[in-house]
């Protein structure tokens, strides 16, 4: 029989133990992934992961948002002791910040998985682009490192070449005939997020430059502000076990380019 880590012995054993989730923030994220932050504050936790559910599988999150849901999901996962998914779920958030932290109130048991899924994860989740340039165009090739979990759903490639239209491949390679082509390289998540790009379609990158400069590596999407989480410590009244969550959604103004959310 496989073993367990012994920090999964510390989940409730008890039917009658109650789960109450406090939020605090204004509500600042994909109406799907809010919503279902309300419904785990109510401890409707089925309800809250099949709305997630339906997000993940749109095409309206923006990073901030992907990064929130996991946070949401992996709290929904720890207040179920639900091991595999909430370990699953650290190490997504561990890809988008290796350096990500719990605050000193983290129940030592989260502490635990935590550190259990950061030798996972060696580097963040980056974007590798090179670009080979001749007389007939250029051909650029992408791929993606510091994603052991598969937060990326897909690669796309867009290129043009001067005053032609934009094509756009998601094998991992493009070549656009042509002179002075541009492009631009999107590793796209759950919900149609843009984890990390090199270059927009609004502003491209020309291979010429980037086949003079090697290979570029570009960390992150958009740039989110951070969330905080705050979990209390749990407390056994008369044999159940009682959980208390704070989950706290801030709205601080954070010009870091690596979202980096906290614990605490």
């Amino acid at each position: 029989m496989r073993s367990r880590p012994a920090w999964a012995f510390w989940y409730p054993a008890c039917a009658a133990g109650v789960l109450v989730l406090c939020s605090s923030s204004p509500a600042r994220a994909n109406p799907r992934v809010d919503r279902a932050a309300r419904l785990a504050e109510e401890a409707a936790f089925p309800e809250a992961l099949a709305l997630l559910a339906q997000a993940e599988a749109g095409d309206d999150l923006t990073r901030a948002d992907v990064v929130e849901l996991l946070i949401v999901r992996a709290t929904v996962h720890f207040a179920m002791g639900e091991t595999d998914e909430l370990s699953a779920d650290l190490v997504r958030l561990l890809s988008l910040d290796p350096e990500y932290a719990l605050g000193p109130r983290a129940p030592p048991a989260l502490r635990e998985a935590l550190e259990a899924a950061r030798p996972r994860v060696s580097t963040p989740l980056e974007v590798h682009v090179t670009a080979d340039v001749d007389a007939a165009g250029a051909t650029i090739r992408a791929r993606v490192s510091g994603d052991p979990e598969g937060l990326v759903r897909r690669v796309e490639i867009g290129g043009r070449a001067e005053g032609g239209r934009w094509v756009t491949s998601s094998d991992g390679r493009l070549t656009v005939p042509g002179v002075d082509v541009a492009y631009y390289v999107e590793a796209i998540g759950m919900g149609g997020a843009v984890l990390a790009n090199q270059g927009s379609e609004a502003q491209p990158v020309f291979a010429q430059d980037a086949a003079q400069g090697g290979s570029g590596v570009v960390v992150g999407g958009d740039d989110p502000a951070p969330i905080v989480l705050g979990i209390v410590i749990p407390v056994v009244v008369i044999g159940a076990v009682v959980i208390v969550l704070a989950l706290v959604l801030s709205g601080d103004q954070s010009t870091s380019a690596v979202f980096a959310p906290r614990f605490e």
